[in-house]
C-alpha cells in the first residue's frame, strides 16, 4: 500500500507540473496577444489576465504545500 501511495503523490506531483508549464505557455501566449490590443481597455485587461494568472499560480504553489504536508503526515518523506 505505501508504494501505491508514493506512486499517486508522484503522479499527483507531475501532473502539477505539467499544469504549471501549460498556465506559463498560455500567459506567454496571452502576453504576446495583449501587445496587439489597441484602445484603453488594454491595460484593464493586462491587469485583469495578470491578476488571473497569478491567482493560477498561487492555486498551484498551494495545492504543492498540501501535497508535501499530506506526505509529510503519511509518512511519505
Amino acid at each position: 500500500m505505501s508504494e501505491r501511495r508514493r506512486e499517486h503523490l508522484r503522479r499527483i506531483a507531475l501532473e502539477l507540473e505539467t499544469l504549471r508549464a501549460s498556465i506559463h505557455q498560455l500567459k506567454a501566449e496571452e502576453d504576446a496577444g495583449s501587445e496587439r490590443l489597441p484602445g484603453n481597455n488594454t491595460v484593464n485587461r493586462r491587469h485583469a489576465l495578470e491578476h488571473a494568472f497569478e491567482d493560477l499560480r498561487d492555486s498551484i504553489n498551494h495545492m504543492e504545500e498540501v501535497l508535501a504536508t499530506l506526505a509529510e503526515a503519511t509518512g511519505e518523506v
